[in-house]
């Protein structure tokens, strides 16, 4: 555990964009067990009243005397740190993280720690939530008020808002608590790309319609040309068609080392978990996409290949390699409809990721991908792969990929990953 974290529960998963926050009042208002102390203490001194048994009183007595203290000091505490709770000022750095990292909190480093009371603390929660509802809380204890900065860990792939941190005055019991908010701005804080699993890469060259692996290496033909599996972009008259014709894919000579001239690359990714399908799991399932997206624009950023990302709800982004890992730390879950898919008029080749749908003879819902197939200003040529890891998913994605291929221009099929 580093350093000015408190042991408190790391809180990251899948729930509500509505978390429970502490109240914000000019006094500490009881919790849940503050609330059913208070009836309990108060029905043995009724109790004692009828019945006149000193123990019953000794009860009352030995619940409200605690009760009582936690909310004296924690008032006295709320109201000497009320103006540190308006001044106080937090960021996270670095800014852009890789999922099942650590990023730092840091703020003005204070001379002095809090004031604090026997069994009254003085914490600050750190509030953090995705648009797809994946939550991160750490509460951090005294520590960091003297040292400015504390250490937390980032597990899961995102990008993190939080609008308001606390600063929490709550005693051991868990009787009262109190908090001041702590502005932290719109923005999103904190953006934790997907990291590069071990598994092979996702190498998928859509050519022609035509989808296929192919291995990463070098192939030396009979004359010990050097060869690679060709690239979006490359001069076809350096295509070995002798080598096509024995191994039935596409290579290139590799008589020059320059990379393909005008190589580009544009994915977009339908983040649209199915809920027959994910159930809870839809946030996992886009963090596996987002996976799957790496791999395959990492691969073709090492051979000089210009990589363009987008996503439901998320406009493109253009760059190297580098940005296409930030760029994968934005795309959410959404639901079917919810978020549109980024225009790419301008493009003439597009290859987009999706995952599987469950399909029933039931009349189905018009997704995103549905609204972009439609739109008669979308690029020329479409591949996409409908990506799947579970053989549970197996038909699925084989009918979701039906769905689509046949179409004028677009090309469907399902890869397993």
């Amino acid at each position: 555990m580093p350093d000015g974290v408190d042991e408190y529960p790391l809180t990251c998963d899948t729930g509500t964009m509505a978390h429970q926050a502490a109240p914000h009042a000019p006094v500490p208002v009881p919790c849940a067990l503050g609330v059913w102390t208070l009836l309990l203490s108060g029905l043995s001194f009724t109790s004692a009243l009828f019945r006149g048994e000193i123990v019953l009183y000794l009860v009352a007595f030995m619940l409200a005397i605690p009760l009582f203290w936690s909310f004296c000091a924690g008032t006295v505490l709320a109201f000497v740190h009320r103006r540190r709770g308006r001044a106080l000022r937090a960021c996270i750095v670095p800014e852009k993280t890789i999922a099942g990292g650590s990023a730092v909190l840091s703020s003005v480093k204070q001379q002095h720690p809090p004031l604090e009371l026997p069994a009254i603390l003085v914490r600050y929660r750190l509030n953090l939530i995705t648009r797809d509802g994946r939550r991160l809380e750490r509460i951090f204890d005294r520590n960091f008020w003297t040292e400015g900065a504390a250490e937390f860990s980032v597990p899961l792939r995102g990008a993190y808002y939080g609008a308001a941190d606390e600063l929490l005055i709550r005693d051991i019991f868990g009787f009262f608590t109190f908090s001041y908010k702590v502005n932290c701005g719109s923005g999103a804080r904190l953006c934790a790309a997907p990291a590069l699993s071990g598994e092979k890469p996702l190498a998928t060259q859509v050519s022609g319609g035509n989808e296929h692996r192919s291995e990463r290496g070098i192939t030396r033909t009979d004359d010990f040309i050097e060869q690679r599996p060709y690239l979006p972009g490359d001069d076809p008259r350096r295509i070995n068609w002798k080598l096509y014709g024995h191994a039935g894919d596409l290579f290139v000579r590799e008589e020059d080392r320059e990379p393909p001239p005008h190589g580009r690359l544009t994915l977009l990714l339908c983040t649209e978990a199915d809920g027959e399908l994910f159930g809870k799991d839809r946030a996992a399932a886009v963090d596996f996409l987002c996976e799957a997206a790496l791999a395959l624009a990492t691969h073709y950023a090492k051979a000089g290949i210009e990589i363009c990302i987008g996503a439901c709800g998320v406009e493109l982004c253009t760059g190297d390699g580098k940005a296409a890992v930030e760029a994968l730390a934005l795309p959410y879950a959404v639901t079917a409809g919810a978020a549109a898919l980024p225009s790419v008029r301008d493009e003439k080749e597009v290859t987009i990721l999706t995952l599987p749908r469950y399909y029933t003879g039931e009349k189905r819902e018009i997704t995103a991908l549905d609204m972009f197939v439609r739109d008669k200003e979308h690029a020329q040529k479409l591949h996409i792969l409908v990506v799947y890891r579970d053989e549970r998913h197996f038909e699925s994605a084989e009918a979701t990929a039906l769905l689509y291929n046949g179409h004028g221009g677009i090309y469907a099929h399902a890869v397993q990953w």
